[in-house]
């Protein structure tokens, strides 16, 4: 049976998942995405600790996706002595480190033979996107040969630390295999996506997976795991086609995706199996979680508040009431529906989309709970729906999670929201899902 770990390095925090077919997830702790100098270490540590060293550079994400052409093998960064690549592979590492010892506690490991870790990005697809993807995918590649061939580090529930020396020589004779690995083109199919995102390291797969498109699997799944768990004869009508547009906003991007799951008409012993289509996602926008806790940031500062990012962060989550009527809200909740409008008017769904039943929206991420913005992503899909002539539009709807195995554990809807890359890219049946790189437009007996 084999392991499955889906890991979310994110701009501002960071998760891991993990989970065997059959099985509840495994979720670890939300990790702080900053990466602190500690003398002569670089250390990480969880959300709840509210780290404020000075010498703590944040959003490593961020800067790789809005200066993907910078220097990221060479040049160390002035706060923590080490490139952005080494800084990347550290705080990636770290989450595996992380995911190892909380599984080893619980009886499992993820470094049998078979096992499967998935690492989840941003709908870079863009020329200028496409350069911090195989930056990004170097560094996790790079991270995994590290973690499998073990560094001295230290850690605790709360804390991972690493010698910069150690993670310096060790990057550096990792990076003569990372740089033999097949090169992103400045535009690039699907196939050669595919050439460039998956490998094996010592009897362990590795796989890249869009963030929009793990973020929605878990929904697409709700309710619907026993269509692959039973061998069926027959399907209810009313349940044979499902469809989901996602929209996942993280702290530096916004992705917005589609997927499908409907089921194949009966083979020659009578079996019905389910079909799982993913359609190709809009480009990330640049506009997300942190440009909202800038504003109300400033806002807070101009009214005389002494407060930290951190701290603004902290009212985003918590004290919606203090600024959801503020005009920068409206300008950014509109921004965002707008994109994901585009998105669904030029959906290549011609044998689905137009019919029954409605199109199911899903928003996860740190900021899915804004409820502006919510309600703006729905009335602008249904607009673009209705423009299109489909009148699944006036019945589109906004759904939640249920618990994807994780409600014993406490967790609300927005931590669920917060977790859906990560558990989503450690589905087990992620596998199953098809990519449909020209759409549904000359399928037309695909929803049989």
């Amino acid at each position: 049976m084999s392991n499955y770990l889906g890991i979310d390095w994110g701009t501002h925090s960071s998760k891991w998942a993990f989970q065997r077919a059959g099985s509840n997830p495994i979720v670890g702790a939300i990790w702080d995405s900053a990466v602190s100098r500690s003398g002569s270490e670089l250390a990480m540590y969880t959300m709840d600790q509210h780290n404020q060293d000075p010498s703590r550079e944040v959003a490593l994400k961020r800067k790789l996706i809005q200066d993907p052409d910078q220097s990221f093998w060479e040049g160390p960064r002035p706060k923590l002595g080490a490139t952005l690549g080494e800084s990347v592979v550290f705080s990636i590492m770290s989450l595996l480190l992380d995911a190892e010892r909380t599984m080893r506690r619980r009886g499992f490991s993820f470094r049998e033979k078979g096992s499967v870790i998935r690492f989840s990005h941003p709908n870079w697809i863009s020329a200028d996107n496409v350069r911090a993807l195989s930056s990004f995918r170097d560094a996790a590649v790079l991270a995994l040969g590290v973690f499998l061939e073990g560094i001295d580090h230290s850690d605790s529930n709360r804390r991972i630390a690493i010698s910069s020396d150690a993670l310096k020589t060790a990057v550096k004779r990792h990076r003569t295999f990372v740089e033999q690995l097949p090169k992103f083109g400045d535009q690039y199919t699907h196939s050669e996506y595919l050439c460039c995102t998956r490998g094996t390291l010592q009897d362990i797969s590795w796989e890249f997976v869009f963030e929009s498109c793990a973020a929605g699997f878990p929904y697409l799944l709700q309710n619907d795991r026993d269509a692959f768990e039973d061998t069926l004869r027959k399907f209810p009508a009313a349940r044979r086609v499902r469809k989901i547009l996602v929209i996942d906003v993280g702290a530096g991007s916004s992705d917005a995706g589609y997927l499908l799951r409907t089921v194949r008409p009966r083979d020659s012993h009578g079996i019905m199996r389910p079909l799982l289509i993913w359609l190709p996602a809009a480009d990330a926008l640049e506009l997300a979680g942190r440009w909202l806790t800038d504003r109300i940031l400033a806002d807070l500062k101009q009214q005389g508040r002494r407060i930290t990012a951190d701290e603004a962060e902290e009212v985003k989550l918590t004290r919606q009431n203090a600024w959801v009527t503020k005009p920068y809200v409206r300008e950014w909740s509109s921004r965002i529906a707008a994109h994901v409008s585009d998105y669904a008017k030029s959906l290549r769904d011609d044998v689905c989309l137009p019919h029954k039943p409605e199109l199911e929206i899903v928003v996860t991420g740190g900021s899915s709970a804004v409820k502006p913005m919510r309600d703006e992503v729905l009335n602008q899909v249904k607009d673009a729906l209705v423009e299109r002539g489909h009148s699944i539009g006036y019945s589109t709807k906004l759904i939640e999670p249920e618990s994807f195995g994780l409600k014993s554990g406490g967790s609300d809807n927005v931590r669920l929201a917060q977790l859906a890359v990560s558990l989503g890219a450690s589905d087990p049946f992620l596998s199953e899902l098809k990519a449909y790189p020209q759409g549904l437009i000359a399928l037309p007996s695909v929803a049989g």
